[in-house]
């Protein structure tokens, strides 16, 4: 493994942030809302649409986000990524460093779908990207692109590694939490059934490898809402707010598996 920091004999607190989407005023609110009520914590794990782009704006949150974790101890974040990032960006840099956690900046790191590690005694997986339900509005090259949705073969892949604790996902899975499962029945935006179609194709996905590993926790961002369930199976999953939004910060033990909601 490359120098990514993260380290099998980790133990303690570390944070799971919602989507961020390159918000440069979020960050200068809530990484130092995290430092208050947790001032040990000094690894974040985020579940996608970050902000990763090429433009000035990506380059700018990038410093924005290395300043503030500089400022609050927090020497890590590591990035599954979204559907709303620079996806042509991320599959080069991917496809140079096969496997690996890709250093984006000082302290951001973006990981691979599939990637695995090791953490408090835990086994994890980050299985990143969605469906853009949004994507008729979008041009391909300029703000989509078609690697943003998980493959067969990263399902495959994903699977064939066995078993895990934790999974950190952007994309929702079907019968999840209470509050994603009233946004996919109800389609309050009005999405096109193309849309929705697409979107449901990548979420079976991602339901299938989550339903093979079965970690006992999952996270994800997409939807943007606050929700939490343990299912009859002991599993719990966790779907976070995003900026602005209830639900966008939260707390993760890595040897108990506690998880802890910030205060909004």
């Amino acid at each position: 493994m490359n120098d990514s920091g993260i380290s099998v004999d980790a133990v303690g607190w570390v944070a799971i942030a919602g989507d961020w989407h390159g918000s440069i005023s979020w960050v200068q609110s809530a990484i130092p809302r995290l430092h208050r009520q947790a001032p040990d914590v000094s690894m974040i794990f985020h579940l996608g649409d970050f902000g990763i782009f090429k433009e000035a704006h990506g380059s700018g949150f990038l410093a924005a986000v290395d300043f503030l974790c500089y400022s609050a101890g927090i020497s890590r974040v590591f990035v599954t990524p979204g559907n709303h990032e620079d996806w042509g960006e991320l599959a080069a840099r991917f496809a140079r460093e096969p496997g690996e956690a890709v250093q984006l900046s000082r302290v951001v790191w973006v990981l691979p779908r599939g990637f695995r590690f090791t953490l408090g005694g835990h086994r994890w997986m980050s299985f990143g990207g969605a469906a853009s339900v949004d994507r008729e509005f979008r041009s391909e090259g300029v703000d989509w692109w078609a690697d943003e949705a998980p493959t067969e073969l990263d399902v495959e892949g994903a699977i064939a590694g066995g078993p895990v604790e934790v999974m950190l996902t952007h994309e929702t899975v079907d019968d999840g939490t209470s509050q994603v499962e009233n946004i996919l029945a109800t389609n309050p935006m009005g999405w096109a059934p193309k849309a929705l179609a697409y979107s449901a194709e990548s979420r079976a996905k991602v339901t299938r490898v989550w339903n093979a590993v079965r970690p006992k926790v999952l996270a994800h961002g997409h939807l943007h809402v606050k929700g939490d369930i343990e299912l009859a199976d002991g599993r719990r999953v966790y779907s976070l707010g995003c900026n602005g939004m209830p639900g966008n910060l939260a707390l993760l033990n890595t040897k108990t598996l506690e998880w802890e909601w910030l205060k909004d």
